[in-house]
């Protein structure tokens, strides 16, 4: 059995670690800084430029939000808010910029001008823009941002150029438009508003197919519907609304003709769909460490290499699990869904193992392998171990002594880090270097194993899924 003495150097133990609750609460923030600050400005631009990466492969409104959070004056930052704009159909995101140009009034700009509109007009265009869906934000009178927004959200829908000024024509056809929709500088209450919504979507006559299309495109442009089956439950409604509200559309929860053009034209713009649904579906299983093992064994007989038969889903399985897919004629997203887990079961189970045969050769190759893993006396070799035969004579006593490793690994980072305040700071530097680790909550759930666990297959640590102490000093720079 691998025996493991973690520790930590005892400057990092007393300045981060290892320090009260009490110090940590004030200081921790400081003392972090101090124990990075040895980093160069190389590490630091090779740190951004991985979040970059990260968000680029992600390809995701979130993900580009995520980098521009960190750095929203960073290398990559004019290109975040232009992808953004581009998926959202919103302006392009300026900081610290007027509404007006800044190099001087822009012809549009002077055209709307010209038209001299009282108060009380931009307040009917405010109202006739609502009307229309469009969200403004307000009806005080004043254009401002929302309102910009909203005028060139409805000018992008009138195939009008997106000037988010108006001219005389346009204010004539908003007004005619408004004045078509019955509601026109009414109030009506929201249940009169909600009835309206629900009778423009139903005028838009959407096939099963249709909606299983609007909740996919919803999914790729990061609105979560909670599933693509065609029925427009409240996770779909709440997905429309948020993405009703990111576009300055009044947040109903129902689309018209406008919104299903504005959202068809969006995400016609992305790439290729991602995993959405999958993942919580597969969540939705529940699976347990020892059914995700079985899992991993199953694919593994089926030959699709893992990388591991720990019960962790890092990105090993992930790839086995897209390849079976695949194989089996389903998408290849790499989530398991009810179905499919029973299927792979069934497959795995009618798979003869080399590892459980009889023949002399199999039992010698068996004991070889076994003899290798104890001589090693590693979690890699174990595992090695259980990835040739998941059912060989040894299979059982291997899956103890990994279970029983990765509950030392479990309580030397207890240890280690033994409040959620620090816990975030790992988060918090995964994040940085471009892993994600789902919520920054001080919480070590399954996406942030799969970060460490990733992390540290690319820094040529030992795969364990927590925070050693070799991991911790490789990740704070000080290796």
């Amino acid at each position: 059995m691998v025996g493991l003495k973690l520790g930590i150097s005892a400057a990092l133990a007393s300045a981060v670690l290892l320090s009260s609750p009490a110090a940590q609460a004030q200081n921790l923030e400081d003392i972090l800084g101090t124990v990075v600050q040895g980093l160069t400005a190389q590490q630091a631009a090779e740190q951004e430029r991985a979040l970059w990466d990260a968000a680029q492969r992600r390809n995701t409104v979130t993900a580009y939000r995520s980098y521009l959070d960190d750095y929203p004056n960073g290398r990559y930052a004019a290109t975040a808010r232009e992808r953004i704009a581009s998926a959202t159909g919103q302006p392009v995101e300026r900081r610290d910029e007027p509404t007006t140009g800044r190099t001087g009034p822009s012809e549009a700009e002077r055209l709307e001008a010209s038209l001299r509109l009282s108060s009380t007009e931009r307040r009917q265009i405010q109202r006739d823009l609502n009307t229309l869906g469009y969200n403004t934000n307000g009806t005080d009178g004043t254009f401002g941002r929302g309102t910009r927004a909203a005028i060139t959200a409805w000018q992008r829908a009138n195939k009008l150029q997106p000037t988010t000024y108006l001219n005389a024509d346009q204010v004539n056809l908003l007004r005619r438009q408004a004045n078509d929709a019955g509601t026109s500088g009414g109030g009506g209450t929201t249940t009169d508003r909600a009835s309206s919504s629900s009778s423009s979507e139903l005028a838009l006559n959407l096939s099963r197919n249709d909606r299983v299309k609007i909740q996919q495109q919803l999914t790729n442009l990061g609105y979560d519907t909670n599933g693509a089956d065609g029925l427009f439950g409240s996770g779909t409604r709440r997905a429309i609304g948020n993405w009703q509200q990111a576009n300055r559309f009044t947040r109903s929860g129902y689309l018209n003709a406008a919104q299903l053009a504005t959202l068809r034209e969006q995400a016609g713009t992305r790439t290729a769909p991602r995993p959405g649904n999958d993942e919580v579906e597969e969540q939705l299983l529940s699976l347990n460490r020892s059914e995700r093992i079985e899992v991993q064994r199953a694919l593994t007989r089926l030959g699709y290499s893992t990388n591991g038969t720990d019960g962790v889903f890092g990105s090993g399985t992930r790839n086995a699990l897209g390849r079976w897919q695949g194989a089996n004629g389903w998408p290849a997203t790499g989530f398991l869904n009810g179905d499919q887990y029973r299927t792979l079961r069934n497959q795995g189970n009618r798979v003869t193992d080399t590892g459980s045969g009889t023949g002399s050769s199999t039992s010698r190759s068996d004991e070889a392998a076994w003899q290798r893993a104890t001589s090693a006396k590693t979690l890699a070799g174990y595992q090695a171990y259980l990835d040739a035969y998941p059912n060989g004579a040894h299979a059982d006593e291997a899956d103890r002594i990994i279970a029983r490793t990765l509950d030392q690994y479990a309580d030397a980072e207890s240890e280690l880090l033994p409040e959620p305040t620090v816990r975030r700071l790992v988060e918090n530097r995964l994040k940085e270097l471009g892993y994600n680790t789902g919520t920054v909550d001080g919480n070590f759930t399954s996406s942030t194993r799969n970060a460490l666990r990733e992390y540290q297959r690319r820094n040529n640590l030992t795969v364990t899924g927590y925070a050693t102490q070799q991991t911790l000093l490789k990740m704070l720079g000080t290796l």
